[in-house]
């Protein structure tokens, strides 16, 4: 599941609304999965949190993409389909239609009990063909903060392997003399149960400001690399190769950057993306990759996930039954850069976040 240099293209391409190319990347069909049971009885408390971090948590009621889970997914597609391994060749899921634990057999996958596969489980749409690879691996990352959350209060430490086809956490160390720290885990999922990405093709006109957060982006990074983020990968990634752009609106519109103090006019932003208002959008963050990193295909792909991982510390942060917290995948990067003074031949935004109350 490399994230090519032609990926890399293919979504600037898209972005740029020149051309629409398909990146490489296919869903499993899993015909290589053999149903054992469709109706198991788990006794494993892990296993059983892990694979409730992929429930529906909410059927939401104004949008028109709904369902809703602890982290997001474009349009509430959520492909992802999530297994805890029982041992090398057995594997655990819930369904996505009764909420019942399934066990599976396969030989396709080499695993060891306790760790976490992850397989592309439902395909996307033809719209989103020049991006799939890096919304799945966004998406990813966004579930491995959360999953993050789980394992670090159960004393465990998963490393990300990439393969063709799929990912799989691979389970590498198991601090046996660790306190299960529950209150962690409940204070965890009870603000994951608030995770909201709010209304979806309407006009956000509200005048009740969030409070955007005002620690600095190499803050953030740092706290979140020292949190677990830099364990998860064998390879040495450098926070320094990824930027965060906050944009704060200061009322009526008026957002102020900070890579740069002039303030710029929500009409602006409308431009770029134009399926809200930002008058009434309290802010906005944009995540930016270092170039360098797409020379290095070996690498790509972790820092996407990582993205997705910093996005869902945010998407947490804000997450309460007022505010809403939406990625935003598709806008014009070109336009972007300009209006933000960004250097696209050093830098590219790979995703964003808005910010604000419904």
């Amino acid at each position: 599941m490399l994230y090519t240099a032609k990926d890399f293209f293919h979504e600037l391409a898209y972005n740029t609304t020149f051309i629409q190319t398909e990146q490489n990347f296919e869903f499993s069909h899993f015909h290589d999965f053999s149903l054992i049971d469709n109706n198991f009885i788990c006794e494993n408390h892990f296993f059983n949190i892990i694979l409730s971090l992929n429930d529906i948590i909410r059927v939401e009621k104004n949008t028109i993409f709904k369902i809703h889970k602890g982290y997001p997914s474009p349009r509430s597609l959520y492909p992802i389909k999530v297994f805890m391994v029982m041992d090398d060749r057995t594997f655990l899921t819930k369904s996505g239609n009764t909420s019942n634990f399934e066990v599976y057999s396969s030989n396709s996958r080499k695993a060891n009990r306790g760790d976490i596969l992850i397989e592309y489980g439902k395909e996307y749409p033809a719209y989103y063909k020049s991006i799939k690879k890096s919304l799945f691996l966004l998406e990813t990352g966004h579930l491995l903060f959360n999953i993050l959350s789980i394992t670090k209060a159960f004393g465990y430490q998963y490393e990300v392997q990439l393969n063709e086809k799929y990912i799989l956490l691979k389970k590498v160390y198991s601090n046996k003399d660790q306190t299960i720290n529950l209150k962690e885990i409940s204070r965890f999922l009870e603000v994951s149960l608030l995770r909201n990405s709010g209304p979806y093709l309407h006009p956000i006109t509200s005048f009740k400001q969030v409070e955007i957060e005002g620690d600095t982006s190499s803050n953030i990074i740092k706290h979140l690399f020292d949190y677990g983020l830099s364990n998860l990968f064998s390879q040495s990634l450098k926070p320094d190769f990824i930027d965060i752009i906050k944009l704060v609106n200061k009322g009526e519109g008026k957002f102020v950057s900070s890579n740069h103090n002039e303030t710029i006019d929500y009409k602006h932003l409308n431009k770029v993306y134009p399926y809200i208002n930002f008058k009434g959008v309290s802010g906005m963050y944009l995540f930016l990759l270092d170039n360098k990193i797409f020379e290095e295909e070996e690498i790509a792909s972790q820092y996407i996930m990582i993205l997705g991982f910093i996005a869902q510390y945010y998407c947490l942060l804000y997450a309460s039954k007022e505010n809403f917290c939406r990625p935003v995948k598709s806008f014009n990067v070109g336009e972007t850069e300009s209006l933000l003074r960004i250097n696209g031949y050093k830098q590219t935004i790979l995703y964003s976040l808005i910010v604000g109350t419904p």
